[in-house]
């Protein structure tokens, strides 16, 4: 139940981080990240590269807490609700 939670979260949270991104883009922000922002031009492979990253980290996620490793579940957790609330901030 409680890796479930965590997973279905996450997964929340990316989405939300890759869309507040790509809003934040097409207004012409800059993204901070050195590989993110060489990629600003080619808007659809900024996308896939993050999608994959996020799916790396969540399967990554998954398998600790599988192994009964909660804490970097839930350092992660807590570093992307900053980013999405930093990002949402940042747009409104």
């Amino acid at each position: 139940m409680k890796i479930t939670l965590i997973i279905s979260l996450l997964a929340i949270l990316s989405f939300l981080d890759v869309y507040t991104t790509l809003i934040g883009i097409t207004n012409g922000f800059v993204e901070e990240n050195i590989l993110l922002s060489s990629l600003e031009n080619n808007i659809y492979l900024l996308l896939s590269i993050m999608i994959f990253l996020k799916i790396i980290v969540i399967a990554s996620i998954y398998y600790m807490m599988k192994r009964k490793l909660c804490l970097p579940a839930y350092v992660l957790f807590a570093l992307y609700l900053f980013v999405d609330l930093h990002n949402i901030f940042l747009l409104y």
